[in-house]
């Protein structure tokens, strides 16, 4: 996997997810100058969206799913 750092103004979101129940929870949302951007393949199956303050949609993306350490009654929580 490829891997470049790249700067400016980025979000960091952790979010869980459990794609059997077809639900998940965002944690955290961190500011940040910088982020590192991949190649990873995305799961087309997951999408972070974002809404402004008058429910307008105003990003939608699939994410790279990272495999999480978090306990889960089904094993299948993963991390965004």
């Amino acid at each position: 996997m490829k891997t470049e750092i790249k700067t400016g103004s980025f979000v960091h979101v952790v979010a869980t997810i459990n794609k059997t129940a077809g639900d998940g929870k965002i944690m955290y949302v961190n500011p940040s100058v910088s982020t590192i951007a991949s190649d990873a393949a995305t799961d087309k199956d997951v999408e972070l969206v974002a809404y402004d303050d008058k429910g307008k949609e105003v990003y939608r993306e699939p994410v790279v799913i990272r495999a999480g350490r978090l306990p889960s009654p089904t094993g299948r929580t993963r991390l965004v």
